[in-house]
């Protein structure tokens, strides 16, 4: 199952080499009982707790050999990003204080100089690989890291061309570190790669907990837990589980299999059931609160067409109940059947998931309902947008561009395209506008 991560992995540097580890641990003041008055800061606190348990269990393995330098950081905290700059002097104090403990583990210039050119290099490769083997694997099938392998037999290698390897290859969920030798002729050897599978596998929890809260007074908390198999048989099938509870709730098991040892080609089946309490306006006057459940199965057919890129068609079945719960029904209450063919395609080829400073994200949704394929209702939707981070000098420049449409057929209301909240018009109530054709475009 899943470890928590470490923020100070004092074992984790004595299991890769370590005879000495030098932390510097940087101590925040203790929080006061009048600070934890809202939901949001009761919810950092309460992860706070885990994270300095887990701190303090790494801090209490050192011995006499290591070095601790502790940095007082006085009223910054670890969300002060802007606030970086005043941290470097608080650092270069408290090492100077101990500056007597990492002076004891120095060498002489020479004898340090001498032991950086032997470093050096010995890490200069060239040369013409015999053979590519795969060593240490009890889950994952070597025979998908040589599929999808950028150095492969035959191939004339460099330093950086193994390492840039080696770091695509620890990038994989599976593995916590990946090594390598190079065996037999040196001119033209054999790459041993040795990536070490993660103790906690093949099973991963992951857990997240959002809070919404708007100016007009809505407030809605979810809790969201997703557990993955991996690796199931040699393909790398995988079982996967969402359940999210709050204003939203889910409940959605799957089975990801792979059609070819390379993963290009999978098919998902799926189960779902959903349900959400949502308020409908007119004219900024929220008139009633509805509740839209969906109980259905789903089977998806698709293709990884590159590392960023994936497209899936599929067909959906639900059985779709919407009832009032408060006001005025001014949507149709309703229970059907919606089934039909569906396509989704997603481009992603950020930096990062969190704060991008270059690349693209798009998603397009299609969805095409009708009674030839077991609907009640005809209809279609189709939504897309694009995410573009772009470098200019110094700064990142977000530009996003959404749109939504019903094909000029009858979408049912309670399909309608929803917009108002954070991500789309903050100065709405969430979901206050009900569409059927939108396009919206934003920056900063």
């Amino acid at each position: 199952m899943a470890a928590s991560v470490r923020n100070i992995p004092v074992d984790v540097a004595r299991e890769l080499c370590a005879d000495v580890v030098i932390v510097v641990n940087l101590v925040e003041q203790e929080l006061k009982r009048e600070n934890l008055q809202s939901a949001t800061q009761l919810i950092l606190r309460s992860s706070d707790v885990g994270i300095i348990a887990n701190e303090n269990l790494q801090l209490d393995s050192l011995t006499d050999r290591d070095v601790r330098i502790d940095v007082i950081m006085g009223d910054i905290t670890t969300t002060d990003f802007e606030r970086v700059p005043e941290t470097i002097p608080l650092g270069e104090m408290a090492t100077r204080e101990m500056a007597d403990r990492p002076a004891r583990l120095a060498v002489p210039a020479a004898e340090y100089q001498a032991w950086r050119t032997a470093v050096n290099s010995g890490q200069n490769i060239e040369a013409r690989l015999a053979d590519v083997k795969y060593e240490w694997l009890r889950r994952v099938n070597p025979g998908f890291l040589q599929q999808s392998a950028e150095v492969k037999p035959g191939d004339k290698v460099d330093t950086a061309a193994i390492s840039a390897e080696a770091q695509r290859m620890s990038a994989l969920q599976e593995f916590e570190s990946v090594e390598y030798r190079l065996t037999g002729n040196q001119n033209s050897p054999t790459l041993e790669w040795w990536p070490k599978e993660k103790a906690y596998g093949p099973s991963y929890l992951k857990f997240d907990l959002g809070v919404y809260g708007s100016e007009g007074g809505d407030l809605g908390f979810v809790a969201y837990g997703k557990h993955t198999r991996t690796w199931m048989n040699s393909l790398g099938a995988e079982w996967r589980n969402e359940v999210q509870i709050g204003y939203f709730n889910n409940l959605t098991t799957s089975f990801y299999q792979p059609l070819d040892i390379s993963q290009s080609f999978f098919v998902e089946p799926k189960a779902f059931w959903t349900r959400s309490r949502e308020d409908v306006f007119f004219n900024n006057e929220r008139l009633a609160r509805y509740k839209f459940s969906d109980l259905g199965s789903a089977i998806d057919v698709g293709a990884n067409l590159s590392d960023n890129a994936q497209v899936r068609v599929g067909y959906l079945y639900a059985r779709r109940k919407a009832t009032v719960e408060t006001g005025s029904p001014i949507l149709p209450e309703t229970e059907r059947n919606d089934a039909g063919m569906t396509m989704t395609a997603t481009f992603d080829s950020r930096d990062t998931p969190f704060n991008p400073t270059r690349g693209i994200a798009a998603a397009m949704e299609y969805a095409y309902v009708a009674d030839s394929l077991g609907a009640d209702l005809n209809w279609q939707r189709i939504e897309l947008g694009v995410g573009i981070a772009v470098p200019v000098r110094s700064d990142v420049v977000w530009v996003t561009l959404a749109g939504g449409s019903d094909l000029d057929t009858r979408l049912p209301a309670d399909r309608r395209l929803p917009l108002g909240g954070p991500g789309s018009f903050p100065g709405y109530e969430l979901g206050e506008l009900r569409l059927t054709d939108y396009w919206t475009a934003s920056g900063s």
